[in-house]
């Protein structure tokens, strides 16, 4: 019963997925790349949540997941306000560095850290592509989407070469002093 359950809800997902997808590409005219990409979303995320049904421990899962999300918002923010504001390059590593540290310090282990942060840093740096390509994507102005994504994913790109870097650097060094203490 189970999983006819899983694989219907499945089977809807993909059909909502279809249409979103048709909707996205021939009615409104978005690239074929960027309007795959939004549409593959809800299936992602279905699939996501179908597998975190056979997670054992809940309240680790859910501290560990909530770890990620917070720290995805806050690379979000400095990449926004870094590219907004123009902030120097060096205040926006420094932050980078800082809020690994304490990313790694939360998580007391060396591989988990290292992935949490390197998998929060590109989910922050892909937030902040799509809260700048919102404008135009509300407003239905289609052909200010594709100036508004190159406009938006150069300075996010040129910021995620060195923010990854420095971001595993900090969560090493975060590790190490969780492991002083």
């Amino acid at each position: 019963m189970r999983t006819k359950l899983f694989w219907g809800i499945l089977g809807l997902v993909l059909v909502i997925t279809g249409v979103l997808a048709y909707v996205l590409l021939f009615i409104w005219e978005i690239q074929y790349s960027l309007g795959l990409a939004i549409a593959v979303i809800p299936t992602l995320i279905f699939i996501c949540g179908s597998l975190t049904t056979r997670i054992k421990d809940r309240r680790k899962f859910l501290s560990e997941s909530l770890i990620i999300v917070a720290s995805s918002i806050n690379y979000a923010c400095i990449f926004l306000l870094t590219i907004i504001f123009q902030w120097e390059v060096v205040v926006f590593l420094l932050v980078v560095g800082v809020l690994s540290f304490f990313v790694s310090i939360l998580v007391l282990n060396v591989a988990r850290s290292i992935a949490y942060v390197g998998f929060s840093v590109v989910a922050g740096a892909a937030i902040t592509v799509l809260l700048l390509l919102s404008p135009p994507l509300v407003y239905g102005e289609m052909w200010a989407v594709n100036y508004a994504f190159e406009s938006a994913f150069q300075p996010v790109a040129r910021l995620l070469l060195f923010a990854i870097v420095f971001a595993f650097v900090g969560s090493i060094l975060g590790s190490f002093a969780s492991d002083a203490f």
